[in-house]
């Protein structure tokens, strides 16, 4: 299969960029955006696809976050059976 010109420019195609940096689907898709945003002849479009990509990548983290901070608060009260710690008694 031959790809298009868009995704090849420079040295590297942008998969194997990908697979070298180790890049996540939301990432991965992102700098595929940003990538050929000058190359495909729609700019603008290409960066807010980008936007949308790390955006929603960015729900993520942040909800990631919150469920690990609620798991280390539910492990320490298990551990400390329900009174919070460095309490004075």
């Amino acid at each position: 299969m031959k790809n298009p010109t868009h995704y090849i420019k420079g040295k590297y195609e942008h998969w194997d960029v990908v697979i070298d940096w180790g890049l996540d689907y939301f990432c991965g898709c992102a700098t595929k955006y940003i990538a050929r945003h000058r190359h495909k002849g729609t700019p603008v479009k290409d960066i807010e696809k980008a936007i949308h990509y790390l955006e929603k990548y960015l729900q993520y983290l942040k909800a990631e976050e919150i469920r690990n901070l609620s798991e280390e608060n539910e492990s320490v009260m298990i551990k400390t059976r329900g009174v919070p710690p460095n309490l004075p008694f």
